[in-house]
């Protein structure tokens, strides 16, 4: 379990939860290094470790979206920060936060229950980097697109739609064959 001794319980809850939810397994701590004053010596700050930038996107979306789940104040992820009563904004520090989503949790943080009901919109409509034009298109269209990218399910349809459709097209070639055939013949 990823749990720190001195974590408060709201981070804990947060740590077991972003660990059932998105799979995460390495989560970051500090007890030096950081800024003065850093929530992470207080135990009210996680470091979700990813690189992937739908898991770390779609992380950073449900803490903000709930903020009074675990006690959200503030999200750095993709040199992007979010706090309340600011919203997102550029992040400036030395840490691009690329590697991990960072959360700041208040000291008397949430039992975990969700708040928000969908997905909040993000500045300029994606945390993604620009260097991905098509996707980052897709996400300024609307956050509900990304919560449907990133759900499973979603894409388990799409596979038995294509495959019935690739089905369809080859029986459908197969059957007509033969009755396409003599008009072929006769306009040729």
């Amino acid at each position: 379990m990823p749990v720190h001794t001195g974590d408060q319980p709201n981070t804990a809850a947060a740590i077991r939860f972003v660990q059932q939810n998105w799979g995460v397994q390495s989560f970051g701590f500090a007890t030096s290094g950081h800024v003065a004053n850093s929530c992470h010596y207080r135990g009210l700050a996680l470091d979700a470790m990813t690189s992937n930038l739908v898991t770390g996107t779609a992380i950073a979306q449900w803490f903000i979206a709930n903020p009074g789940a675990y006690g959200t104040t503030q999200v750095i992820w993709q040199r992007k920060i979010w706090t309340q009563g600011q919203g997102w904004h550029p992040y400036t520090g030395i840490n691009p936060h690329t590697n991990h989503v960072h959360i700041s949790l208040a000291p008397c943080g949430g039992n975990g229950a969700a708040t928000g009901t969908t997905p909040i919109s993000l500045p300029g409509g994606s945390l993604l980097p620009e260097p991905i034009p098509t996707i980052t298109g897709i996400f300024r269209e609307s956050s509900k697109i990304f919560g449907l990218l990133s759900n499973t399910q979603f894409w388990f349809r799409v596979l038995e739609v294509a495959i019935g459709a690739v089905l369809i097209f080859v029986g459908l070639t197969t059957f007509l064959r033969p009755a396409v055939k003599p008009i072929v013949e006769a306009v040729t």
